[in-house]
Protein backbone atom coordinates (compact mmCIF):
# COMPACT_ATOMS: atom_id res chain seq x y z
CA UNK A 1 0.00 0.00 0.00
CA UNK A 2 1.37 3.44 -0.56
CA UNK A 3 0.30 6.87 0.84
CA UNK A 4 1.07 9.86 -1.59
CA UNK A 5 0.45 13.45 -1.17
CA UNK A 6 -2.94 12.96 -2.83
CA UNK A 7 -4.38 9.52 -2.40
CA UNK A 8 -4.53 5.76 -0.68
CA UNK A 9 -3.33 3.28 -3.41
CA UNK A 10 -4.10 -0.36 -2.86
CA UNK A 11 -2.20 -4.11 -4.16
CA UNK A 12 -5.56 -5.70 -3.10
CA UNK A 13 -9.03 -3.75 -2.03
CA UNK A 14 -10.26 -7.31 -0.20
CA UNK A 15 -8.75 -9.89 2.02
CA UNK A 16 -9.83 -12.24 3.99
CA UNK A 17 -10.50 -12.16 8.10
CA UNK A 18 -8.19 -12.75 10.43
CA UNK A 19 -4.62 -11.32 10.74
CA UNK A 20 -3.93 -8.83 7.63
CA UNK A 21 -0.03 -7.20 7.33
CA UNK A 22 -0.40 -3.74 5.78
CA UNK A 23 2.70 -2.88 4.32
CA UNK A 24 2.52 1.32 3.97
CA UNK A 25 4.97 3.11 2.37
CA UNK A 26 4.91 7.25 2.58
CA UNK A 27 5.88 7.77 -1.25
CA UNK A 28 4.19 11.29 -0.27
CA UNK A 29 6.53 14.79 0.04
CA UNK A 30 4.90 15.07 3.65
CA UNK A 31 4.14 13.12 6.99
CA UNK A 32 1.46 10.68 6.66
CA UNK A 33 -0.26 7.86 8.64
CA UNK A 34 -2.57 5.04 8.03
CA UNK A 35 -5.74 4.44 9.66
CA UNK A 36 -8.00 1.47 9.77
CA UNK A 37 -11.82 2.27 10.35
CA UNK A 38 -14.45 -0.44 10.62
CA UNK A 39 -17.60 1.58 9.55
CA UNK A 40 -20.58 0.68 7.13
CA UNK A 41 -20.31 4.32 5.93
CA UNK A 42 -18.97 5.71 2.42
CA UNK A 43 -14.91 5.91 2.20
CA UNK A 44 -15.92 9.81 0.73
CA UNK A 45 -18.45 10.47 3.75
CA UNK A 46 -16.73 9.85 7.31
CA UNK A 47 -17.10 13.51 9.11
CA UNK A 48 -15.04 15.83 10.50
CA UNK A 49 -13.81 14.56 14.81
CA UNK A 50 -15.86 17.35 16.54
CA UNK A 51 -12.71 17.68 19.28
CA UNK A 52 -10.67 18.55 15.90
CA UNK A 53 -12.11 19.81 12.60
CA UNK A 54 -9.47 19.06 10.01
CA UNK A 55 -9.26 15.41 11.10
CA UNK A 56 -12.01 12.68 10.50
CA UNK A 57 -13.50 10.58 13.28
CA UNK A 58 -11.72 7.94 13.71
CA UNK A 59 -15.11 5.69 15.50
CA UNK A 60 -14.42 1.83 14.80
CA UNK A 61 -10.70 2.09 14.53
CA UNK A 62 -8.80 -1.07 14.46
CA UNK A 63 -5.59 0.11 14.54
CA UNK A 64 -2.97 2.43 13.19
CA UNK A 65 0.57 2.99 11.16
CA UNK A 66 1.67 6.01 13.30
CA UNK A 67 3.28 8.97 11.83
CA UNK A 68 5.62 8.07 9.03
CA UNK A 69 8.12 10.42 7.54
CA UNK A 70 8.12 10.84 3.48
CA UNK A 71 9.99 8.01 2.27
CA UNK A 72 9.92 5.57 5.37
CA UNK A 73 7.68 2.23 5.36
CA UNK A 74 6.53 0.46 8.34
CA UNK A 75 4.39 -3.34 8.36
CA UNK A 76 2.01 -3.36 11.12
CA UNK A 77 -0.37 -6.84 11.53
CA UNK A 78 -4.06 -6.20 12.60
CA UNK A 79 -6.70 -9.20 13.59
CA UNK A 80 -9.85 -7.93 11.25
CA UNK A 81 -13.32 -9.59 11.15
CA UNK A 82 -14.87 -9.38 7.91
CA UNK A 83 -16.84 -6.55 7.36
CA UNK A 84 -16.51 -3.14 5.16
CA UNK A 85 -13.07 -0.61 6.13
CA UNK A 86 -12.08 2.94 5.50
CA UNK A 87 -8.05 3.30 5.29
CA UNK A 88 -7.39 6.51 5.25
CA UNK A 89 -4.50 9.31 6.35
CA UNK A 90 -5.71 11.52 9.04
CA UNK A 91 -3.49 13.95 9.30
CA UNK A 92 -4.86 17.40 9.04
CA UNK A 93 -6.99 17.82 6.24
CA UNK A 94 -5.28 15.00 4.15
CA UNK A 95 -8.86 12.63 4.10
CA UNK A 96 -10.22 16.39 2.22
CA UNK A 97 -7.54 16.02 0.27
CA UNK A 98 -8.63 12.52 -1.00
CA UNK A 99 -6.28 10.70 0.93
CA UNK A 100 -8.79 7.30 1.84
CA UNK A 101 -9.91 4.43 -0.05
CA UNK A 102 -12.73 1.68 0.20
CA UNK A 103 -11.39 -1.54 1.64
CA UNK A 104 -13.32 -4.92 2.44
CA UNK A 105 -12.52 -7.83 4.76
CA UNK A 106 -14.60 -11.12 3.73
Amino acid sequence: MTLTDTGVTLAQTSVSSGPVTFKVKNAGSIVHELVVVRTDIAQDKIQPNTDEPSKMSEEGTQGESGDLEAGLTKDFTLNLSAGKYVLMCNQPGHYMAGMHIAFVVR
